[in-house]
């Protein structure tokens, strides 16, 4: 028993993300309520697992995680809290029927930057992180299921996008543990915080 313990918990996934704030989850899980009326998706993510992912770590042992958390902590002491607005919807995969549903995010500089930091802080440590451009979006379902197929000229109307600009301030990253067999399936178990610009005090 003791020795089937210790391989299930090595075999808990990890990753680091920017949680979006309270009112952008809502407004987020307002739309998927409504998507969900007209496309199929096998999975449709929880309010509270909304994210924005910056490195997907995989299996990791704890003092790999306890040594990249040191090093993350010195990297990020460079950046201070900044702002992301919510910019329209999109797919990934084909365009009628896209595997992932997705919200987007604004691009500024800094979002890279942070992105890049993490990410090298995490190579540093050992992890073997994903190549492929950075692409920032927050998934909203994913496992295209059914007939029919995704309007992108009708989520407009119902995000408002047009109109509307949902923005939030991003103050800290999170490394995540991810629980398959459980709702929310995103556990946060550490925060490191945006240090606050001196000058503002």
């Amino acid at each position: 028993m003791i020795i089937k313990e210790m391989i299930r918990l090595d075999s808990h996934h990890y990753f680091i993300a920017i949680p979006p704030g309270k009112q952008i989850r809502e407004i987020i899980e307002e739309w998927s309520l409504a998507f969900k009326e007209h496309f199929s998706y096998k999975v449709w993510v929880h309010k509270d697992d909304y994210h924005i992912t910056l490195a997907f770590l995989g299996a990791a042992t704890d003092p790999s995680l306890a040594q990249m958390k040191d090093n993350l902590s010195i990297a990020l002491k460079k950046f201070t809290p900044f702002k992301l607005e919510l910019k329209g919807t999109g797919g990934f995969g084909k365009p009628k029927t896209p595997r992932v549903l997705w919200a987007g995010v604004s691009e500024p500089d800094v979002l890279f930057s942070l992105q890049d930091e993490v990410k090298r802080a995490c190579e540093t440590t050992g992890f073997k992180l994903d190549e492929r451009p950075y692409r920032p979006h927050i998934t909203i379902a994913k496992k295209w299921d059914g007939a029919g197929e995704v309007s992108y000229d009708w989520m407009k109307d119902v995000t408002g996008e047009k109109e509307n600009r949902f923005s939030w301030n991003v103050d800290k990253i999170v490394l995540y543990k991810i629980h398959r067999n459980k709702k929310p399936h995103y556990e946060a178990i550490f925060e490191f915080p945006l240090f606050q610009d001196n000058e503002t005090f």
